[in-house]
């Protein structure tokens, strides 16, 4: 494991701030990205119970994929989020243990479920906004991408088993190589 680790000292208030991010290539195309999107859902909801709901070290924790066409075909997957400074240590054992137990054994059929469900319901909304048809008329003419129907969406969504989500896990959340960035509050030594 090749870890690059940052820790900036600044401010005086008691509370760290923690970004993790990793870059993987990645294969693009439309069900890869639904798969991803939904595999960071799954994982939002296992680190928000588990960080926020258990251990009560967070108020709020993010994880979010950026997916990228051009120049290359890549991943960049960053979780980021707030805690006592003695607390960072165990949070990211956290996030890197929910990502593993998803790479070992899969989205619990209640996540996937729920990220089925979000998923849906955020293209029922979208399909009636015109700033999503802007942008998916451009992604057609910039990537030669298909227009989908809802139906269409709807089935490649309901369509994403819990191995699909297994197999991206497997993928993307590894440990080879990631920047871990920490900032604390100034020591007054």
């Amino acid at each position: 494991m090749q870890l690059t680790d940052e820790v900036i000292h600044k401010g005086t208030e008691p509370q760290s701030m923690v970004a993790l991010m990793m870059d993987q290539p990645f294969t693009w195309d439309g069900k890869n990205r639904l798969t991803m999107n939904m595999l960071m859902k799954i994982l939002n909801i296992r680190m928000r119970e588990s960080m926020r709901e258990e251990q009560g070290g967070v108020y709020g924790v993010r994880g979010y994929a950026n997916m990228s066409k051009y120049p290359k075909e890549e991943v960049n997957i960053m979780v980021n989020f707030g805690c006592a400074p003695e607390n960072v240590d165990q949070l990211v054992n956290t996030v890197f243990a929910e990502m593993d137990t998803l790479v070992m054994n899969g989205p619990e059929a209640v996540n996937l479920g729920k990220a089925k469900e979000t998923t849906l319901r955020d293209y029922e909304t979208n399909f009636e906004e015109n700033w999503y048809w802007l942008g998916k008329l451009k992604n057609s003419y910039y990537y030669n991408e298909e227009l989908k129907s809802l139906d269409e969406l709807k089935a490649v969504i309901q369509g994403i088993t819990a191995e699909d989500i297994q197999q991206m896990a497997k993928a993307h959340f590894t440990k080879d190589h990631y920047l871990r960035l920490v900032l604390m509050p100034e020591t007054s030594e």
